[in-house]
């Protein structure tokens, strides 16, 4: 199968408490239809995508990435 899932980075949300290790994907291999529940890290060559703990992602028809907050969510 296709390999989304390129591993972890500690990540800094918030000083007070510390590091949280978050999903990195490779931006290239999301299939259309994908969800992303936040946090994860896409990256791709030209840029990186943050979606945020209280965010996901999906990816739409076009292949293009659909970020919305999640209800509730700072």
């Amino acid at each position: 199968g296709v390999q989304y899932r390129k591993g972890t980075r500690a990540t800094l949300f918030d000083a007070g408490t510390g590091p949280v290790e978050t999903e990195v994907l490779d931006r290239y291999a999301l299939p259309i239809g994908y969800h992303i529940e936040g946090p994860a890290i896409v990256e791709e060559t030209e840029s990186t995508t943050f979606v945020g703990p209280q965010w996901t992602a999906d990816v739409d028809d076009s292949g293009s990435l659909i970020l919305q907050k999640r209800e509730g969510g700072k």
